[in-house]
């Protein structure tokens, strides 16, 4: 597996971060209808297109997608991850790798997006694990990738369509409810202050950080709020989501995303 896209890799030092949090709650994300890389997608669709831009080409969007799905799993008691802390000259790293937990399939789209190449793979090697970094690449690279997949298990639950056009498809709503939820949740929570629970904050970190691997347009975030309002998103999402690796990390205060000083998660 080889990439010359620098996304994955800070994808999977944010899913590092995630997993590191307090605000990371199995409970709430098992409560709700949808999977985090359920939700993840139906935000990345364009709600007056049905467009999923970039879905097919690996990038910050497709490899957020693939590491939902590795939450996904991990809530789900399937996989565990193995945090393995390597020096290397003056840094820091934490390597995570992933082991599978239970090999039983999920029954679900879980298991075409990813949890079926992880179990051959861990039959195959004999337990030796492959990192997060390389699953999300896999996920990411697919002919049909874990967007892909999950995304038609949104049509298969009625709330998107599949059309195709000439070049590749658009998924319109069909069943805007779902969507229109997650994203009343996520203005109270990043305009009114309103409480999160761990589903939306997981989201919102996933979204939050996506958003700024490809840029200053925030092309998720900035579907759902107005022009005026974006900076003060901005601001408030990157408070929320910034996570503690140590005691001594804080905020990235000249750019937009999260920042770890102490400890580099690679995945």
């Amino acid at each position: 597996m080889a990439s010359e896209d620098a996304s994955e890799w800070m994808v999977a030092a944010k899913l590092g971060e995630v997993l590191a949090s307090d605000r990371f709650d199995k409970g709430s994300i098992l409560q709700r209808d949808l999977g985090l890389s359920q939700a993840f997608c139906l935000l990345w669709q364009n709600e007056n297109t049905g467009d999923v831009a970039g879905r097919l080409r690996p990038n910050a969007l497709t490899a957020s997608a693939t590491a939902a799905v590795l939450l996904d799993l991990y809530v789900l008691d399937k996989i565990d991850f193995d945090k393995d802390i390597k020096h290397w000259m003056d840094k820091t790293r934490q390597v995570i790798t992933v082991k599978v937990k239970d090999v039983t399939i999920t029954g679900t789209y879980l298991d075409q997006a990813l949890f079926l190449d992880i179990v051959k793979h861990h039959e195959a090697a004999k337990g030796k694990p492959r990192t997060v970094v390389e699953w999300i690449i896999h996920g990411s690279y697919e002919r049909k990738n874990s967007a892909t997949i999950v995304l038609d298990s949104l049509v298969l639950h009625g709330i998107l369509k599949r059309e195709s056009k000439l070049f590749g498809r658009r998924y319109p709503i069909v069943n805007a409810n779902p969507k229109q939820k997650l994203v009343s949740d996520i203005r109270q929570t990043v305009l009114l202050n309103q409480p999160v629970d761990g589903f939306i904050w997981t989201l919102l970190k996933l979204i939050y950080e996506a958003d700024c691997c490809t840029g200053k347009k925030m092309p998720l975030l900035g579907m759902y709020f107005a022009v005026d309002e974006l900076q003060m998103i901005k601001e408030n999402t990157k408070i929320l989501v910034t996570v503690n690796m140590q005691s001594e990390q804080v905020a990235n205060e000249d750019g937009d995303c999260s920042q770890s000083f102490e400890l580099e998660v690679i995945g």
